[in-house]
């Protein structure tokens, strides 16, 4: 008999435990549910361009000016993206020099085969070694060359080496937005604004990764479309010929005018003007571009003549498109924009869903 009412009693915490734990699964779906719901209502914006427009540095300066920060994670895999490109960059230059150059800083192409990366800090000797190696007036010459097969902010971290090799250096604001380095995942960067949640999602602009943009096109409510004012005179990396900006202009018709993004607004970014502006002093537009009716050293025709170009791929004229030419390295002029590009988003949400 009292064996009989302890299994009741057993049975009947059993029943109740599954009672519990089945109001705590239906919770969490409503909660899920609901954060579902509340994910489809925010507004979404994709960050497209070819490889190398800025994208990377423009959700940088989001989260800078939008006080989100950089995890840990972020600050180490920045830092080893440094000091990768730094002793590569000299064991490149170091393979153009003459033998005594090659001799003198044999350390350096040492460290290289011996440690290989990731890096997360060099020996004092390697630090003092890179240091000394950017200060010679050969290296300096030798770089000027080759300049064009480098990111062109590389100086910067040759510069701060001795510090950047330090373990205890964390990357300041400054280090990240110069820093240089390719989207090789979606990422999902999210800004809170006004008591708005914002997406900018950020997708790598590869040429063989671009078929990995459709589905990202649905529920977007704007393009922000960036685009490298000074790569007029590049070619591409993929292919070592194709034309970069003639590349961005087609890539841009293809978004413009593709049927799941005829409802989205479309915001064209010219970025990189400080580059632009002093190359096109020494570099005319219409030694790439035939057809440049402007004035060779003319920054200010040479952005309405590109501009031309990129409007007129656009087959729906009455569609408007937003249009900035910027820096997105001047975190100065980045907050004036983001700011005007993220209130013209929030006005857009609300008068999709009948607040204006």
């Amino acid at each position: 008999m009292q064996c009989n009412e302890l299994d009741d009693e057993s049975s009947k915490k059993t029943a109740k435990q599954l009672k519990e734990e089945s109001q705590k699964i239906d919770l969490f779906l409503k909660k899920e549910k609901q954060r579902y719901e509340e994910l489809q209502r925010e507004p979404k914006l994709l960050i497209l361009g070819s490889s190398d427009s800025g994208k990377t540095t423009f959700l940088k300066q989001l989260k800078i000016l939008h006080n989100i920060g950089f995890s840990k994670e972020e600050l180490e895999a920045y830092k080893e993206c440094a000091l990768l490109s730094v002793i590569t960059t000299a064991e490149q230059i170091i393979s153009e020099c003459d033998k005594d150059i090659q001799i003198k800083y044999d350390a350096i192409t040492r460290h290289l085969a011996v440690e290989p990366s990731p890096y997360s800090f060099f020996p004092l000797q390697i630090s003092e070694e890179l240091y000394s190696f950017w200060q010679e007036d050969t290296v300096q010459s030798k770089y000027q060359v080759m300049e064009s097969n480098f990111p062109p902010t590389l100086p910067h971290f040759f510069t701060i080496i001795r510090e950047l090799s330090n373990p205890q250096y964390t990357l300041n604001n400054k280090d990240i937005l110069l820093l240089r380095a390719s989207t090789k995942s979606i990422s999902d960067t999210v800004i809170k604004h006004d008591g708005n949640t914002i997406h900018f999602y950020d997708v790598s602009g590869l040429k063989y990764h671009r078929k990995q943009w459709v589905p990202y096109f649905q529920d977007v409510l704007s393009i922000v479309f960036l685009v490298s004012l000074s790569s007029y005179d590049q070619v591409m990396v993929e292919d070592g010929k194709t034309n970069r900006m003639m590349d961005a202009i087609q890539l841009f018709g293809h978004i413009v005018n593709h049927p799941l993004l005829e409802k989205p607004d479309t915001i064209l970014f010219f970025n990189k003007r400080d580059l632009y502006e002093k190359k096109i002093k020494t570099v005319p537009i219409i030694d790439h571009f035939k057809e440049y009716p402007g004035k060779a050293s003319s920054a200010s025709e040479g952005v309405k003549f590109f501009k031309g170009l990129f409007y007129e791929m656009q087959m729906k004229k009455d569609k408007p498109i937003s249009f900035h030419v910027t820096c997105c390295t001047d975190t100065g002029a980045m907050k004036v924009i983001c700011s005007n590009v993220i209130t013209s988003i929030v006005t857009r949400q609300a008068q999709g869903v009948g607040l204006i």
